[in-house]
């Protein structure tokens, strides 16, 4: 609630002097020392009362005394910047995790509706049931019940906004599947299961796409990308440039086992016309990749970078889209009643 502005500097705060530029925990220690200096003057000061070191002392004690509320306004920052690493690297995990279909439990989710960090237990929640085709009955009904309980029975209507997205669903066993026959037609029923169980999961699709950066790539490549992993829609890109949308190959397999449709347009005046002006020889091409519902700010700089890094300059990508969007910014739209409630 303190309006007052506080402006930093090296003169006027040699704390952050010093703190900047170090690593995280360099940091931390750093600030550590100067506040257990703040305890030893104390004692120093009473075992040389009378003497010549006493001034000396005191006049280090009186400069910290002056500079403290830097001190303390760092120390508390770093402090809680350690508690958000932590749970930061939980989160990576946790994603981590839910890609390669290896989740035991969803603890982490209660946890964060605990410390009321609903929009990152809410996309987290959401991410593990995409990634491994929806989460247990017993695990849905629990996330819903804690959302309600400690947001209001108003926001149900946003937990089946984010059911209707596809963003929330329950797995079921393949007995249970076969339980609803009963109200659909056999071959209806059988199908929609075949279809389900013809899904290529994740790791399938990381063997051919290479999604994850799990060792030092023996070409060039994206780096980075979100924390070593390259999203899809990059890398399928990257595949049709190489012309590996047509024909029987792997990642044409893929693309219609994720019902991805596609069409492949050739220009034939360009094919039969073999001779091509110098000139365009040495232009880069363009290419537009433009993506319906929204595209990040990460993903438009890793297509930028795959035209410089992996085709060498050859190719010059532009992205355009319906939005600029980010996974909590796509929760948002969907949730108005939640949003009004954390951020009023």
């Amino acid at each position: 609630k303190d309006k007052r502005e506080v402006l930093l500097s090296d003169r006027n705060d040699e704390f952050f002097s010093n703190l900047r530029g170090e690593t995280f925990l360099d940091a931390l220690d750093q600030a550590e020392k100067v506040r257990q200096e703040i305890i030893e003057l104390k004692d120093r000061m009473t075992e040389t009362s009378g003497t010549v070191k006493f001034g000396f002392y005191a006049r280090r004690a009186q400069h910290l005394i002056d500079k403290k509320q830097y001190l303390f306004m760092h120390y508390e920052l770093l402090e809680q910047l350690l508690k958000d690493r932590n749970t930061m690297k939980d989160l990576i995990n946790f994603e981590y995790n839910a890609l390669m279909q290896d989740i035991a439990e969803i603890d982490i989710v209660y946890r964060l509706i605990n410390r009321k960090k609903y929009w990152d237990a809410i996309r987290l929640f959401a991410f593990a049931s995409v990634a491994i085709r929806g989460l247990s009955k017993q695990n849905l009904v629990e996330f819903q019940r804690r959302i309600v309980s400690s947001l209001g029975f108003d926001v149900v209507g946003d937990l089946i906004n984010l059911q209707k997205a596809g963003l929330i669903t329950s797995s079921l066993s393949l007995i249970n599947q076969l339980s609803n026959l009963s109200n659909l037609s056999n071959l209806t029923a059988l199908t929609n299961i075949a279809a389900t169980a013809n899904k290529p999961k994740f790791n399938n699709i990381n063997s051919i796409l290479k999604v994850l950066l799990k060792s030092e790539p023996e070409h060039p490549d994206i780096e980075k990308g979100y924390d070593k992993y390259v999203p899809i829609i990059i890398r399928l890109i990257q595949e049709g440039v190489k012309g590996l949308w047509e024909g029987e190959n792997p990642v044409s397999k893929l693309m219609q086992q994720l019902e991805i449709p596609i069409k492949v347009d050739i220009d034939e005046s360009r094919k039969e016309n073999q001779k091509v002006d110098s000139i365009e020889l040495k232009a880069k091409k363009k290419i537009l990749v433009f993506i319906i519902g929204g595209v990040t700010s990460t993903e438009i700089q890793l297509f930028r970078q795959m035209g410089r890094v992996i085709f060498n300059d050859e190719y010059e990508f532009h992205v355009g889209s319906t939005s600029i969007t980010h996974g909590i910014k796509l929760i948002k739209s969907i949730c108005p009643v939640i949003k009004s409630k954390i951020e009023k």
